[in-house]
This record gives structure tokens, C-alpha cells and sequence, in this order.
């Protein structure tokens, strides 16, 4: 794939991504989680809960289609596709609070596949150093304001994008 082609890919996702999260957090403060937004969404309009599966699906398919461009195959293949379809599982069954059916499951599933892979490829990349940065500043963000699920989450994809960019840079 072309590396213009890729960079718009890249590009796309962390736009959607820092959208949503302006956008939620704007109007809801700091939540728990990123998957907490859901809810909040929902209790002003069961219509708005949609954009947080929407953001899933449209911050996590141009990465897959960008990650498996730019993998070298095995293990670096393996990992871009499981973090980018952890994600898309995470929006599939965004009731992670729900305790009928599989839905909490599948979403902490994905999720905790979604942050392992993409860390895994981060590392693969020879990058190792920026999630051990940016983790370190979300410990010390966790310790001065709590919320460290949210803070994880965001240092992972921040991780992420920086070394997806990084890479085909």
C-alpha cells in the first residue's frame, strides 16, 4: 500500500479518536473509561450511545487496513489484526456494564486484546520506550487524579499512533 495512502489511514483514526474524546469529554468531564462515554451518551439520548460503537468501527478499520500494510508479517501481522478486530469487539458489545448474555465478556475481552496486541506491535516496531513513557506519565496522572483506566487507555493509544506514525515515517 502506498505510504501517503497509509499516513491518511493513520491519520483518520487519531482524528476520529481525539473527536470523540474532545467531544465527550467536553461534555461529560473525565470518565472511568473511554467505554464509559457509552453510557453517559445514553442517558441523554439512546441515539448518541451509537457514536460509541461508531467510533470504534471508524477509528479501528483504517488502522487494520494501515497495521497489515505496514507489518512484516508473523507476529507483527498476527498482532495488528487482533488489536485493531479487540477493538471492533469492543464496540460489538459496548454494554460492558450488562450482566445478561456475553456482552461484559466480549467487551473486556477485546479490549484487553486490543491493548495487548497494539502494545505488542508498538514493541515489535523497535518502540518500546514510547509506551514506557507514556505509561509512566499516566502513573503519575493516575496518582494525582484517579480514573486509571481511562488514563491506561489513553497512553495506549496514544503509544499507538505516535509509533504507527513513527514507522511509516
Amino acid at each position: 500500500m502506498n505510504t501517503i495512502l497509509i499516513i491518511i489511514l493513520i491519520l483518520i483514526s487519531i482524528m476520529v479518536t481525539v473527536v470523540y474524546l474532545a467531544y465527550t469529554i467536553k461534555k461529560f468531564r473525565v470518565p472511568i473509561s473511554i467505554s464509559d462515554t457509552r453510557y453517559h451518551l445514553k442517558k441523554e439520548n439512546k441515539r448518541k450511545a451509537l457514536l460509541f460503537s461508531l467510533w470504534t468501527v471508524v477509528a479501528a478499520l483504517p488502522l487494520m487496513f494501515a497495521w497489515y500494510s505496514m507489518a512484516t508479517g508473523g507476529l507483527e501481522t498476527i498482532s495488528a489484526l487482533l488489536s485493531t478486530t479487540g477493538l471492533l469487539f469492543v464496540g460489538a458489545a459496548p454494554n460492558f456494564k450488562s450482566t445478561e448474555g456475553l456482552a461484559d465478556e466480549v467487551h473486556f475481552g477485546g479490549a484487553g486484546v486490543c491493548l495487548v496486541g497494539a502494545m505488542l506491535l508498538v514493541v515489535l516496531w523497535g518502540y518500546l520506550v514510547i509506551p514506557l513513557i507514556l505509561f509512566s506519565i499516566a502513573g503519575f496522572i493516575i496518582y494525582l487524579y484517579g480514573k486509571p483506566i481511562f488514563w491506561i487507555e489513553i497512553a495506549g493509544l496514544l503509544a499507538a499512533f505516535v509509533a504507527s506514525l513513527l514507522k511509516v515515517l
